[in-house]
């Protein structure tokens, strides 16, 4: 089976890709039973997870990028990383404001998570709790998004990853600033868009880890790939 980093490598240079999990869910929009073997090399989709998973898909293909759906956007990604991540993580926790009441984060996502990737994050890289900016932007994410989620990171307050949910990605002047905070201040700053949501929810419908396309994503970032 392709690994969800060959499988967005061949994506973003425009390959279609028709794998089991695609043919099985071609099969179910067909109403017609799907070769047993696809099954065995590819993992059979989950009946609990296919129907909030194809919703999620369908959501995120309706939302516009831009002020309008911002608010939208926001919801979806609460419910989506609830979905995709939850347990191990506590759900997240929405508009949460400091105690300056000067700063409002999207969604801060607790992590106690004991075993597994997530674990692994908490004694790694003091990812005590998740916080997650939302931005529905029209562009890329820029360098003014990065500094604004990295003011929200402390050793000492919500630990020090945090992870933009954006439409289409990072522009190369913010990439430079998230690894300027990460060299500095050891704040690890991922951006995930709409073809790594699409990823993850895949992985989950089929039984696999969504999680891996967070660690493909930090192993990219700190290897400037």
């Amino acid at each position: 089976a392709l690994s969800q980093a060959k499988l967005g490598l061949l994506r973003s240079h425009e390959v279609e890709v028709w794998d089991g999990r695609y043919l099985q869910r071609q099969a179910r929009q067909l109403g017609v039973t799907a070769p047993t073997f696809l099954a065995a090399l590819e993992g059979e989709e989950r009946a609990e997870d296919r129907e909030p998973a194809d919703d999620f898909r369908r959501r995120l293909d309706r939302l516009r990028p831009g002020r309008d759906d911002a608010t939208s956007f926001e919801k979806f990604c609460e419910e989506a990383l609830e979905f995709l991540f939850c347990p191990p993580l506590k759900p997240p926790i929405a508009q949460s404001r400091d105690g300056s009441n000067t700063n409002r984060r999207d969604l801060i996502m607790p992590n106690y998570a004991t075993h597994g990737f997530w674990h692994f994050m908490r004694t790694s890289y003091h990812a005590d709790y998740v916080v997650v900016e939302a931005k529905n932007l029209t562009t890329r994410v820029g360098k003014n998004e990065v500094l604004q989620l990295a003011n929200y990171l402390t050793r000492h307050g919500t630990g020090l990853v945090g992870l933009i949910m954006t439409r289409r990605g990072i522009d190369p002047g913010a990439r430079w600033t998230s690894r300027e905070q990460w060299v500095l201040h050891d704040k690890l700053i991922i951006v995930l868009n709409d073809e790594d949501v699409l990823q993850m929810l895949l992985s989950k419908q089929t039984g696999g880890e969504p999680s891996e396309v967070v660690q493909e994503r930090i192993e990219n970032f700190r290897l400037g790939i």
